[in-house]
């Protein structure tokens, strides 16, 4: 029996660069969400010095510098969030891509098995993308080997 490799080397390499790059998008969404914890950490971080700062000292931060950093931060947060969702989108996609060759390479094979098993075909593995299935005699077949 032949030895057949269902890939072609486009496919191959379409597999090859989706998953290097999924790897790449759940790399940035650890990383955006890390950001997105560490700016949470600063501002309770910030809360505790206020709160300190009032205790100890008596010192108070006026409300239009809060406002001010309020709005920083939420402007920050809305951006990492935005990033954040890209990156889900991407890895969606890649996932669907990848799904979508694994389907078409199991179907593939589960095919030439299927092929494989019938005795009075001759298969011709010559083409990359299909496979041709011809029904013969057995004086076809000793004629074609």
């Amino acid at each position: 029996k032949a030895v057949v490799s269902t890939q072609s080397t486009g496919e191959q390499e379409l597999r090859s660069t989706a998953g290097n790059t999924l790897r790449q998008v759940l790399q940035k969404q650890r990383q955006t969400k890390r950001l997105l914890d560490t700016v949470k950490l600063l501002v309770d971080l910030r809360e505790i010095r206020k709160q300190q700062a009032a205790r100890r000292h008596g010192t108070f931060i006026e409300p239009s510098v809060e406002e001010r950093f309020d709005g920083n931060v939420d402007k920050i947060k809305r951006v990492i969030r935005n990033n954040l969702e890209t990156f889900y989108a991407e890895e969606k996609t890649l996932k669907v891509l990848m799904e979508a060759t694994d389907a078409d390479i199991w179907g593939v094979e589960k095919k030439l098995r299927q092929l494989e098993r019938l005795p009075d075909k001759v298969i011709d593995y010559s083409s990359e993308s299909s496979v041709t299935v011809t029904t013969c005699t057995t004086r076809d077949a000793e004629t074609l080997t």
